[in-house]
């Protein structure tokens, strides 16, 4: 559930790896984008002094805060602007010899992945901004599941200029 390298950007897609707040329905899978974090003060100074354009920072984000998607309003978090919430990382045990598992090793890092794809269960009743429907391979014979979820994939952007067909 915590990636190994995590790129951070503002307006990143991602999605939640883990449930991370059942009061504010932030579950695995919750789709969002980074809207900002809070840097550590070393990294924060690092980040005002560079003259590039990607940085790798000496410290975790204190906080990454991420605009949860959805159409119901979220409860506030932290006194922060309407749907914004700020993860903070964590640690997770990992065994470094399963079954056995007397060797364990706790990596930290946040419960959130960048998020590109989707699946056509995940969108459902989604409206996207635009779209590639993977519709399978174009010599199969189509069965009643596989239309429907060609339906939903092609019928979640606005118009046609809105989405691309793959098919091998």
């Amino acid at each position: 559930g915590i990636m190994g390298f995590l790129p951070i950007a503002k307006d990143l897609p991602i999605a939640f790896t883990k449930m991370v707040d059942k009061h504010r329905k932030i579950m695995k899978h919750t789709q969002g984008t980074i809207e900002g974090w809070t840097l550590h003060a070393e990294d924060e100074n690092r980040v005002r002094e560079s003259t590039e354009q990607e940085i790798i920072l000496l410290h975790q984000p204190l906080k990454i805060y991420i605009r949860k998607k959805s159409r119901e309003p979220m409860p506030q978090h932290l006194g922060l602007p309407p749907q914004i919430y700020a993860l903070g990382p964590c640690g997770v045990n990992w065994s470094l010899n399963p079954p056995a598992n007397t060797l364990w090793v706790r990596r930290f890092g946040f419960h959130i992945r960048p998020d590109f794809a989707s699946t056509v269960h995940a969108v459902t009743g989604d409206e996207l901004d635009a779209a590639i429907a993977n519709l399978g391979d174009l010599k199969a014979t189509a069965r009643l599941d596989d239309a429907l979820k060609a339906y939903i994939a092609i019928s979640r952007v606005k118009g046609h200029q809105d989405l691309r067909i793959a098919q091998r």
